[in-house]
């Protein structure tokens, strides 16, 4: 739990998948735990309404922007 929020993902070896209602908890959560995010590696998938226009936050991580996605390939399943 990260804020009192619980940050559900998927884990398998080394990936990892995260969800999250925020940037900060997130954050938080990555901290807390000391996980080691590779921006190379890593994508952010943004889910909204259609009617609602995209978010237009730039997301870093150690001064490495991550990349906004509409879909990502995660164990060889496409999100």
């Amino acid at each position: 739990m990260a804020g009192g929020l619980l940050i559900p993902g998927f884990l398998f070896a080394d990936d990892t998948f995260l969800f999250g209602e925020d940037v900060e908890g997130l954050e938080e959560w990555c901290s807390r735990w000391g996980m080691k995010v590779n921006a190379e590696k890593s994508a952010i998938i943004y889910f909204r309404k259609k009617s609602l226009l995209q978010w237009d936050h730039e997301f870093s991580i150690g001064g490495e922007v991550i990349p906004m996605v509409t879909k990502y390939k995660y164990l060889q399943c496409v999100i």
